[in-house]
Order: structure tokens, then C-alpha cells, then sequence
């Protein structure tokens, strides 16, 4: 069974930073009470390599007022994520066996001047235990 690792890492980094993070955006990021947030989205990557092994890439994007905080905040998710080799899920089902970086944390385009968004793509390599 695939893992939900939007499920489980919005969860585990929020907890962790102590910072909002969703799979989903708000439709408004624009007022104050939204930021700063942690977006993570899985996108298309190679998916299992074995029965029980799954490979996922997500894309980690913090938004936040001001370039410095969107990169501080940025750094802080990576160091985490990066940080999760051997982490047991708390569904006790999924273990992390290995994170690599595939795009290091990166100013990114986003229509609101005021607000900027910084992002890293990861890739997780996850066993099941189901």
C-alpha cells in the first residue's frame, strides 16, 4: 500500500517547526493570519521500485513576507527533511529509509509582490511495512 506522504510530512513538519503546513493551499495568502506557510506537494516521480519501497518527490515551498524569513524558513524545513532518514511514521506503517536533495531550497516565481516563495524538491524513499 503507497504511502500518503503529503499526509504524513505536513503533519511531521508542522509539529516540528511549529509552523502551518498543508498539502493544499489557502485561496488568499495575502492576509497576515496565512503566513507564514509550508506547502508540500507530492509530484511525479518514479513511484515504487519494489513491492514494499516507494520513491516519492516533493516539493517543499515556504511562503512568507520578506526574502530572508522565506529562505531562513526554507533552510529550516530542509535541514529537517533532510534530517529523516529512519523516522518511523507515526502510522507505525511507513519507515523513511533515505532523503536526497534534488533542487536545493530556491527563490521561486509568485504573483504577490510582498511575498515570496522559496523552494526545495526532495526525494524520499520510503519502506512500507502493510
Amino acid at each position: 500500500m503507497a504511502a500518503d506522504i503529503e499526509r504524513l510530512l505536513t503533519a511531521y513538519v508542522e509539529a516540528q517547526l511549529n509552523v502551518r503546513a498543508v498539502a493544499e493551499l489557502p485561496a488568499d495568502l495575502s492576509t497576515p493570519v496565512n503566513l507564514p506557510i509550508i506547502h508540500i506537494e507530492e509530484v511525479p516521480g518514479p513511484g515504487w521500485s519494489i513491492p514494499t519501497v516507494e520513491v516519492c518527490d516533493v516539493d517543499v515551498d515556504v511562503y512568507q513576507v520578506g526574502r530572508q524569513a522565506s529562505r531562513e524558513l526554507a533552510e529550516q524545513a530542509r535541514a529537517l527533511v533532510m534530517g529523516m532518514a529512519g523516522l518511523v511514521f507515526e502510522d507505525r506503517l511507513t519507515v523513511v529509509s533515505k532523503v536526497e536533495t534534488a533542487r536545493k531550497p530556491t527563490l521561486l516565481p509568485y504573483d504577490d509582490s510582498e511575498i515570496r516563495r522559496m523552494g526545495g524538491s526532495y526525494r524520499f524513499h520510503l519502506h512500507s511495512r502493510a
